[in-house]
């Protein structure tokens, strides 16, 4: 199995340091796509996803009005994406204040290694396409992924710096301030990747009270 762009292979306790040092390089854009087994998975969804060139998927992307998809998608499903109002939450829920696909979730200590790809996109947003991630399940296709990125990206600064076969985090320079705000993203979030509501936070306003002020931003598909 050949993988088409350069990686760096670095120690987990490292990797966060060497995404920086990365991104200042130049050269595409640095994402950690795990350790040696889920880089293998993200390798084997490029290689079987080679349908379409990168160019044709941007363009797609760029095609797609997110406004409308987020309407479409709740349209698709109406019971699998109800939203039902509950109250703000008491207290300060936890806000992740760092990346976390370069640790071991059931120990909490970083892997021994991991991956780190240079991606040789224009935009952040793009990185998707050179991918080929997602299309399986509720999980949105290459290009769906990469429209939304692209809205982000203008609205809230976010970039995508994580992508595993099952994860993605990205980072915020302009993440929401008010719980208004906070709320229209958890919306939109949940339209995007359920899992973080119906096997995380449970509610919605949960969810936007994590997103307040939030630095990081952590999607899961089962």
């Amino acid at each position: 199995m050949t993988f088409p762009f350069e990686v760096h292979q670095v120690p987990g306790s490292e990797a966060l340091a060497s995404l920086r040092e990365l991104a200042t390089a130049g050269e595409g854009f640095p994402i950690i796509l795990g350790d040696t087994d889920q880089f293998e998975r993200v390798a084997e969804t490029l290689e079987m996803n080679n349908g379409q060139s990168d160019e044709e998927l941007i363009e797609a992307a760029r095609a797609i009005n997110t406004a409308s998809w987020f309407a479409e998608r709740q349209d698709s499903d109406p019971e699998y994406y109800e939203i039902e109002e509950t109250r703000w939450p008491d207290g300060d829920p936890e806000t992740p204040q760092s990346v976390t696909s370069h640790v071991d979730m059931r120990t909490g200590q970083p892997l021994s290694e991991v991956h780190i790809a240079m991606i040789p996109a224009a935009e952040a947003w793009m990185v998707p396409c050179y991918l080929r991630i997602g299309g399986w399940n509720e999980c949105p296709s290459a290009e769906e992924h990469a429209a939304i990125f692209r809205y982000w990206g203008e609205k809230y600064d976010a970039r995508v710096v994580c992508i595993t076969s099952d994860v993605i985090e990205m980072t915020v320079a302009r993440p929401p301030t008010t719980t208004e705000d906070a709320l229209a993203l958890a919306k939109e979030q949940f339209l995007y990747c359920a899992d973080i509501v119906h096997q995380g936070t449970e509610s919605i306003e949960v969810l936007a009270a994590t997103l307040l002020n939030a630095p990081v931003w952590f999607f899961w598909w089962d």
